[in-house]
């Protein structure tokens, strides 16, 4: 895998740990670029490009809260470290998912649940993203530990 991070520096992230930690959890053949895009308003998403055969994950470096209490101060550099890595393991799951399934990763099936009808709602609880966020909260412990391990080196 041939792997391009951009704008690390606007996180509290460490290059070659970050690295190293995508390489743990990301299994794919195809060229990744990880991009900390502060313009997006979702905490990361994922994309295929077909035409340059390439993975595409953007994460948000100042949204990365909405996915806890709004009232957790900012301030605190190791809740940042543990929701960036946490959207990281969200997004490279997208990833596996999208090299398991090839195009068919982006059929409707695997984006809503059919006995929900708030389409919002029915995307949250999903059979991909529900699987994401168990890949997610299963592994960030670990996939911290492995970071920090990196920075003493």
């Amino acid at each position: 895998m041939k792997l391009e991070v951009r704008h690390i520096s606007r996180t509290v992230l460490e290059l070659k740990a970050f690295k190293e930690l995508v390489k743990k959890y990301c299994k794919t053949d195809k060229k990744l670029l990880i991009v900390f895009d502060e313009r997006i308003v979702d905490c990361g998403y994922y994309v295929y490009d077909s035409e340059k055969k390439m993975h595409i994950i953007r994460i948000s470096p100042d949204n990365i809260y909405s996915i806890f209490d709004s009232k957790i101060e900012k301030a605190e550099k190791q809740v940042d470290k543990y929701c960036l890595i946490s959207t990281t393991l969200h997004e490279l799951k997208h990833l596996s998912q999208r090299d398991e399934l090839g195009v068919s990763f982006w059929n409707k099936g695997n984006f809503s649940n059919k006995e929900i009808k708030d389409s919002q709602m029915s995307e949250q609880f999903s059979k991909c993203e529900l699987e994401a966020r168990a890949f997610e909260s299963e592994n960030v412990l670990e996939a911290v530990e492995y970071y920090n391990s990196f920075l003493k080196k």
